[in-house]
């Protein structure tokens, strides 16, 4: 993704985190504990995806199809929404929702579900997912500080290259006198 800075690059970025993991990159500033004030007079905690929710707006959502690794598409949906759709309507839970692309069938509504349906599918964790999406983000310099077993354990995931580590383990056992 390229474009001139304020162009929403990482509000993309963000909308995809949102819909496959239900969390986004730039909630990720500031203590757990932090808090922001609501339109509805209550607080919420400043990590709290429905954060994201621009001032003002009744409902917001994200969606994203995506070609998973059983090479099937897939849409992951989340979905934020004040009460009674008032600007200054209480916060509502977060609705997610996984569904088959060519039947529209939904096959994971539950935040549990959905975490292990998504991470099967993609085969990351939101933290890899992050972390790999955003290495261009400028995460580079985190990428680089990782520790060796974390940094080549995301790099083998996304090249695919696991395989030649385990074939280069059962050489060396073979070897190895």
């Amino acid at each position: 993704i390229t474009g001139e800075t304020g162009a929403g690059k990482s509000s993309i970025l963000d909308a995809m985190c949102l819909a496959l993991y239900g969390d986004a990159p730039r909630l990720a500033g500031g203590a757990a504990s932090d808090e922001v004030p609501d339109p509805s007079g209550e607080s919420i905690k400043a990590k709290d995806s429905r954060a994201i929710l621009r001032r003002g707006a009744i409902q917001g959502w994200a969606e994203v199809r995506f070609t998973a690794r059983d090479g099937k598409d897939y849409i992951a949906r989340w979905q934020a929404r004040r009460a009674r759709d008032k600007t200054d309507g209480k916060l509502q839970s977060v609705a997610r929702s996984l569904a088959r692309a060519s039947d529209r069938q939904i096959l994971a509504s539950q935040t549990t579900a959905m975490s292990t349906q998504i991470e099967a599918l993609t085969g990351f964790s939101y933290e890899e997912f992050r972390r790999t999406v955003l290495l261009a983000q400028g995460d580079f310099d985190a990428f680089l500080r990782a520790d060796t077993n974390d940094r080549a354990g995301l790099l083998e995931k996304v090249t695919g290259t696991g395989l030649y580590r385990a074939v280069s383990a059962r050489v060396y056992e073979r070897t190895e006198v």
